[in-house]
């Protein structure tokens, strides 16, 4: 079975990119490792901490996926499901970049957001999750069904994913390990004060022009595996 996900990536020489790819010492296009750009100002093992798994994915929205699995049969039926898809939506802006200091996570995972004034973004991963989606075999949610809601667990049903369709939140996480709201608060400062995320609009604005397929590698590592342009 292969792992998969359906991502939104922003391209390698966007500043968003940059600079969250360097606070996750991982570049998921390159398939590439670094220090991260936090090792100067906390030690490597609350470090480690902090990010949590948030480097494996690299910095991404998750439109669909990324806890599913699906049969190896079915990788170019899933791709070319995406390329319909991408073929048949517009381009599309994302403004008001920020932290997300609403998210449901929170403090366990510091994240940021986009809005998306028209509900593109929306409408991609609705697509996504009903006609890629289905095709998943199986789902790292699945231990978690007996304790979900009756909505989460009917979309879990349908999906795979408990937090899809009108649950769907966009977010890009840049750690997801704070153990407590005091790391949480620290580990927020931190990324405002060292870093010039969402400083200005080279990091509060992104051009959607592309989805990605991804997946997991041996290493436990995703790295892109198609990239599809949006061309409606």
């Amino acid at each position: 079975m292969a792992q998969l996900g359906v991502f939104l990536t922003p391209p390698p020489q966007h500043p968003f990119y940059q600079i969250t790819s360097g606070i996750l010492g991982y570049d998921i296009w390159a398939q590439r490792h670094c220090p991260s750009s936090l090792a100067d100002h906390l030690d490597a093992d609350t470090l480690k901490l902090w990010l949590g798994e948030a480097p494996i994915f690299g910095i991404h929205c998750t439109i669909g996926g990324a806890a599913l699995f699906y049969d190896e049969a079915d990788v170019d039926e899933i791709k070319a499901r995406l390329a319909w898809i991408a073929s048949r939506t517009t381009p599309f802006g994302l403004v008001n970049g920020r932290f997300f200091d609403d998210f449901h996570a929170n403090p366990g995972a510091l994240v940021s957001t986009f809005d998306s004034p028209d509900g593109a973004i929306q409408r991609l991963h609705r697509q996504v999750v009903t006609i890629v989606s289905p095709l998943h075999t199986d789902s790292r949610y699945a231990s978690a069904v007996p304790h979900l809601d009756e909505r989460p667990r009917e979309i879990y049903y349908r999906t795979g994913d408990p937090w899809a369709l009108e649950l769907f939140t966009p977010h890009w996480s840049l750690m997801t390990g704070t153990p407590d709201r005091a790391s949480w608060d620290t580990a927020r400062e931190l990324l405002a004060s060292r870093t010039s995320l969402f400083s200005d609009q080279s990091t509060s604005t992104l051009e959607v022009t592309d989805i990605q397929l991804v997946r997991r590698g041996e290493d436990g590592y995703f790295t892109v595996i198609g990239s599809f342009p949006l061309r409606g």
